[in-house]
């Protein structure tokens, strides 16, 4: 951990206190490889004149509890994140290093934004998730510069000279169907289509399926039927932990029942794993590892591609899309949906995909 401490011009008469600027780097760790993640903060110590007419420190900061709170609130962030917030903090700061430019400073952030449109990133990136980075350097600071109107002109300029993000299309039913009769009946193999399957059905984000350990998903019977059960502990729209539950039923007349694939994987799976999803043994990860959350991207680019279908149109959201699709276009109640996929918001909507029938049913119900 590394302290970087900045004190402001003072000249000891007319100032009745000074600030400290910590930039303090925290190591994380996602599994797989340490990286730094750095804060801002600033603490304001009260001054007070000696008899030699210099000023003293009338308090001071115990660093270690500063940074243990610190660490405390950042391990309630969820992975991905942790990562992306790390990812392009660490850029600005270095930014910032090379150019000898203050972090703290509004047109700073709408330089390195106008920098990040010339490099091409996603408006997405550019507007939403570099200014959060760059906001959470300063989650401890009396001020922030994102909130500056200078940035705010920024993004807003920066989103009319990006292109708007490609969704990614849903996965559908048909494209599982086609996927289950090449899947290899090996542990990977099983693992890795059952995992996509529960993406699907149980609509989850690649983050909670990662972070399900071997607990959080069992058998149970309901009603007299056999139901598969699936506790999402840590989520986005679940800051507090509260935790989700979603109950997913057989499909006995298909060849992807959940129940079905869930009991195949669990003979297949190491009993050791503290994750449900863990790695093959004696691969280079041990099985008690987490797997990273960006696995299920690539396994549905792969799966995919295998089927002859574009994998640059698809990705790891194409699972809790097609999930949402497909219930809609069997007439399920949207509340239901939302609480099934546990959306706290009407963004459920933004993930519904119609077909062309359903978008010409508008008109025709008009004109009928």
């Amino acid at each position: 951990m590394v302290f970087y401490v900045r004190f402001p011009a003072h000249d000891g008469v007319r100032c009745s206190f000074t600030t400290m600027v910590f930039y303090v780097r925290f190591p994380t760790h996602d599994g797989v490889r340490c990286s730094f993640t750095t804060m801002v903060f600033y603490v304001c110590f009260p001054l007070h004149l000696e008899g030699d007419g210099k000023c003293r420190y009338s308090h001071s900061l115990v660093l270690c509890l500063v940074a243990q709170d610190c660490m405390l609130i950042k391990s309630t962030q969820a992975d991905n994140t942790k990562k992306s917030y790390a990812t392009y903090s660490s850029q600005y700061a270095e930014y910032c290093d090379i150019s000898r430019l203050p972090l703290v400073e509004p047109v700073v952030v709408a330089s390195f934004l106008k920098v990040s449109v010339e490099r091409g990133l996603s408006r997405g990136t550019v507007t939403k998730v570099i200014p959060s980075a760059i906001s959470d350097l300063f989650r401890y600071s009396s001020s922030n510069p994102c909130k500056h109107p200078l940035v705010k002109e920024a993004k807003r300029a920066a989103s009319k000279l990006t292109p708007p993000s490609k969704e990614k299309k849903p996965l559908q039913t048909a494209h599982l169907l086609l996927i289950e009769k090449i899947t290899p009946r090996t542990f990977v193999g099983i693992r890795n289509f059952f995992m996509i399957l529960l993406m699907m059905v149980a609509m989850l984000r690649e983050c909670e399926a990662m972070a399900l350990e071997t607990a959080d998903v069992w058998l149970d019977l309901v009603e007299g039927g056999l139901c598969l059960f699936v506790f999402v502990e840590v989520s986005k729209t679940d800051q507090c932990r509260n935790g989700h539950t979603i109950v997913l039923g057989a499909s006995p007349l298909t060849s992807i029942c959940p129940i079905s694939w869930f009991m195949a994987y669990a003979l297949s799976r190491d009993s050791r794993a503290v994750f449900f999803f863990h790695a093959k043994e004696g691969s280079k990860k041990s099985v008690e590892a987490k797997l990273a959350v960006t696995t299920p991207w690539h396994k549905i680019k792969k799966f995919i591609s295998s089927i002859g279908e574009n994998p640059a149109l698809y990705g790891s959201h194409s699972c809790r899309r097609g999930g949402v699709t497909a219930a809609v276009a069997h007439n399920i109640n949207i509340l239901l949906i939302a609480r099934h996929g546990n959306w706290k918001s009407d963004a459920v909507f933004g993930y519904i995909s119609d077909s062309i029938s359903r978008k010409l049913s508008v008109s025709k119900a008009i004109l009928s």
